[in-house]
């Protein structure tokens, strides 16, 4: 079945926006994050040419069925494409076993390392209006409702129409909150620098769903000096987390209220907090280059990674651009 798959309309259409960005044109090194619709088209688009593919995940693939669906992808993948190489990149130790385990080439590499801390940093002087900020897309994944109990908090937040029907109880349910997307009387998209200035606003970082990927929020929040109360969760952001600066509760509007004033008793220090996540980020980012460089070496190449980075890296490393933008960068290649 999978087979046919990369010869139907069913790929994505060139038209399609999705997270992707070439990292390398010599040799030729993708980095995309998604499901499998865009990369049936990143495969017909690079027909013929030797390309690396840097498969991230999208949401949570901790359970082993995930394991199975990309196996069955990259069995196809190898039989109709033997010149492109796929590697999974797993945002926990789960995913990365669950993958190994069903003999998928992977590495454990968490996404959340790749924002840019000189984006996302602690600004002095900026005064704490807010007892709690929720930075999160407008979905029932997201739980707004276990917030409720705060009465100093703040939301950023997209998509609004995405569920517009949780978005209006949400917006009934949290009527007494900041929404600060909302600084004109209407929704507007905040840059990250401005992201990054509310989150200083703020004494605590919340993220409350269940199961996502990583969430860059999490570590949006930490570089930025907050410490975080977060629910029980699968997909890869507790990465990040240590005891004295993550607390992890119930997922009920008690206990994250409560958590939230006994984190906010701590008074950690927002250097510290900043620094440690820093280094465990560098560790990551560390994983990520050694596999370029291994890519690189691989392909013959004299480049040195480790050296070229600064020059390589901007935030997230993706940009939420069109499928067909590629095909112009690969035939260019």
């Amino acid at each position: 079945m999978l087979s046919r798959f990369f010869f139907t309309a069913q790929a994505a259409s060139p038209q399609r926006a999705t997270f992707w960005h070439l990292v390398s044109r010599k040799p030729l090194i993708l980095y995309i994050q998604g499901p499998l619709k865009p990369l049936v088209l990143v495969h017909k688009m690079a027909r013929g040419k030797r390309m690396h593919i840097l498969r991230g995940p999208i949401g949570c693939e901790d359970h082993p069925r995930y394991a199975g669906k990309w196996k069955r992808y990259f069995s196809a993948a190898r039989r109709l494409f033997p010149e492109h190489e796929v590697v999974f990149l797993c945002n926990t130790t789960a995913s990365r076993d669950a993958f190994a385990h069903a003999g998928l080439p992977c590495v454990f590499f968490n996404q959340n390392s790749l924002l840019d801390e000189n984006v996302y940093r602690i600004i002095p002087d900026v005064p704490k209006e807010f007892d709690a900020v929720y930075n999160a897309q407008m979905e029932k994944v997201k739980r707004h409702y276990l917030a409720a109990r705060i009465q100093s908090l703040a939301l950023i937040t997209y998509r609004i129409d995405s569920q517009p029907g949780y978005y209006r109880r949400i917006r009934k349910e949290l009527g007494h909150a900041s929404w600060l997307n909302f600084g004109s009387g209407r929704w507007e998209w905040l840059p990250d620098t401005q992201v990054s200035y509310h989150l200083n606003r703020a004494r605590v970082g919340l993220i409350l769903s269940e199961a996502e990927g990583a969430n860059y929020a999490s570590v949006e929040y930490l570089l930025c000096g907050l410490p975080v109360v977060s629910t029980e969760s699968r997909g890869g952001r507790s990465v990040f987390f240590e005891e004295e600066y993550a607390s992890i509760v119930h997922p009920s509007p008690e206990a994250v209220a409560e958590a939230v004033k006994e984190m906010i008793a701590r008074r950690i220090d927002p250097s510290y907090i900043r620094e440690r996540t820093i280094q465990k980020m560098e560790a990551h980012r560390e994983v990520f280059r050694a596999l370029l460089q291994r890519i690189c070496d691989a392909e013959g190449g004299s480049r040195n990674i480790s050296e070229e980075w600064p020059s390589l890296f901007f935030n997230k490393l993706l940009g939420w651009r069109r499928l067909g933008e590629l095909e112009g960068l690969l035939q260019a290649a």
